[in-house]
């Protein structure tokens, strides 16, 4: 690997910055002298209640992204008792303001002209989002005169930093991995680009090895193992009673991999020491291991399900003496299981006992439609109303992300007399249960109109699923759950999960109307209401609450007719 000259790294802090900018003091004072009208109101009462918020001066502020975000974010708008909307129109109108009386922002590609080489390998990229992407890595090639064919990992570092330094993008590290996604894919895929792969320059806080990385005979067992968890162990007659699915025996093949991929990095047992599942599960290394994870930061819920996985795996595969399944079961027993809601989940519920805050959720949809038919690009167009049939179907199924991203159109929805189905068979529920949910008559038409004029847009539509990812698989769970949770904050201005619409649906229903457990139960996908009432409603619900004082109000009632004097 090349060395790092300390004095390149100083020239690319400010290979994508300019020094033109100024305070807003100066803009403020453009504003009063060329502006008149509601307009010149406008702007300066924005200038000015962004400096009273923050407590800066205007002459400290300047006019670059990183001194405007830098002061939004120290405004305290539950403090100010501010609205969403007013925080909204402060930021709109000093973004104004700079854009008209600031300095010129001139885009990357002016400012820096491509060397020639970079212009050849950019001018390959046949599709234009492509070669947007790589532009301007290849502006921080040509500002700092490294050409393709030189242009390597450790030279990544100075071009997160110029990034970082410039301040226009949010997420420096997230515009890095795009960059080396983008190289990868054109060293991949396009002729005469550079056929070196890039790597990321930052330090790695992953630890987990690959399968392959463990020896044949450790392979072997796991093998065996998942087999026996995915046929019920028929041929052994032994191990779970309960057929396990394919997601979940994955989720645990990984716990077991990131388990003893931790025994390593912490050199408490060397890799070649794996030659069975038994070499894991040892109550010493399973010790050693929880202490790990425990000073690498890991959650009690988390270490507690890899502490379920090596049990198990200890009692029914290894066959581990009773003495060492007691003692694991000692540790595990050291690890409390929650039970309810969490504290976190209860605290975002309480922003929808707001009604204003359950009206903006559920009408963003139709708002999402609306400004889908203002948009101009038809791929953008096609998201935002992919992006509403999602949160629709969410809001009114309340599935799982699961079932939600691998929604097969021709497979998973059905029509009968004029209805909408969604149907789902027992491999593809949690439970192990068939499902089926109807869909009202709006959210119906809503989809059938996405199918047959937005999807076919999309990229990746040739293949089966609803919402389809750009290679034509599911969409990756965290692009859906992401973009929702995202857009739920800056439409609505709502902290909201996919997964939290589960809790909101039982909590809106049971908590007015306590004989509706069992229809949400139902409606949830869950097989009794116990799993309802104990995760997914707050412990001592309302509903309760309620019905108990009804109940206590009728007979304090009947009481004081009883008594013929009456209350005295």
């Amino acid at each position: 690997m090349k060395s790092l000259d300390p004095n390149s790294l100083d020239k690319s802090q400010t290979a994508f910055t300019t020094d033109n900018d100024e305070n807003l003091q100066v803009i403020r004072d453009r504003v009063a002298q060329s502006e008149t009208g509601t307009r010149r109101r406008d702007l300066l009462s924005a200038l000015d209640r962004l400096a009273d918020l923050t407590g800066i001066a205007h002459s400290a502020i300047a006019t670059s992204s990183t001194a405007l975000r830098l002061a939004f974010s120290r405004v305290n708008a539950p403090a100010a008792r501010l609205s969403r909307k007013s925080l909204q129109n402060i930021k709109s109108g000093v973004l104004q303001a700079v854009k008209r009386y600031g300095p010129p922002k001139v885009s990357l590609t002016k400012r820096i002209p491509l060397t020639p080489m970079w212009h050849s390998v950019v001018d390959l990229i046949v599709d234009n989002q492509r070669r947007y992407g790589m532009h301007r890595i290849a502006c921080y090639g040509s500002a700092v005169g490294i050409e393709p064919q030189q242009f390597t990992s450790p030279d990544l570092m100075g071009f997160y930093q110029a990034v970082e330094h410039e301040g226009v993008l949010k997420d420096p590290k997230k515009t890095l991995n795009q960059a080396i996604t983008g190289w990868n894919w054109c060293a991949r895929h396009i002729r005469g680009w550079p056929t070196h792969r890039l790597g990321s320059p930052l330090p790695s806080t992953r630890y987990r090895r690959p399968l392959e990385a463990f020896s044949e005979s450790f392979r072997s067992d796991l093998t065996l193992w998942r087999s026996r968890l995915l046929d019920n162990g028929a041929m052994m007659f032994e191990g779970p009673i309960q057929k396990h699915r394919p997601n979940t025996v994955e989720c645990q093949t990984n716990a077991l991999l990131r388990f003893a991929s931790l025994l390593v990095k912490q050199s408490i047992v060397q890799l070649d020491q794996f030659n069975a599942l038994a070499d894991i599960v040892r109550p010493s290394r399973v010790k050693a291991g929880l202490f790990a994870m425990k000073g690498r930061g890991a959650k009690i819920s988390y270490m507690r399900q890899t502490a379920v996985v090596l049990l198990k795996v200890a009692r029914h595969h290894c066959h581990l003496p009773e003495s060492e399944i007691e003692e694991l079961s000692g540790y595990l027993r050291h690890l409390p299981r929650q039970r309810g809601m969490t504290d976190k989940n209860l605290e975002l519920l309480k922003q929808f006992d707001d009604q204003e805050n359950v009206a903006h959720l559920f009408g963003f949809p139709a708002e999402e439609r609306r400004r889908g038919l203002r948009e101009t690009n038809p791929i953008r167009q096609a998201k935002r109303f992919e992006r509403a049939l999602f949160v629709e179907i969410l809001l009114w199924t309340a599935l799982r992300m699961q079932n939600m991203r691998t929604i097969k159109f021709k497979e998973n929805i059905r029509w009968s007399r004029g209805e909408c189905i969604l149907t789902f068979g027992k491999s593809e529920m949690k439970n192990g249960c068939s499902f089926e949910h109807f869909l009202p008559e709006h959210v119906a038409m809503a989809l059938k109109t996405f199918v047959s004029t937005y999807r076919p847009r999309l990229p990746g539509s040739s293949g089966p699923y609803l919402f389809p990812g750009p290679s034509g698989g599911p969409k990756h769970h965290a692009t859906l759950g992401g973009d929702f949770t995202k857009v739920m904050w800056t439409r609505c201005g709502l902290v909201i999960t996919p997964h939290l619409v589960r809790h909101l649906i039982a909590h809106l229903l049971v908590s007015d109307d306590p004989q509706l457990l069992e229809v949400v139960a139902q409606h949830l996908g869950h097989k009794t209401s116990e799993s309802t009432r104990t995760y997914y409603l707050p412990n001592g619900s309302r509903s309760a609450s309620r019905a108990f004082a009804k109940i206590l109000e009728e007979r304090l009632d009947k009481i004081r007719k009883s008594r013929k004097g009456g209350p005295k």
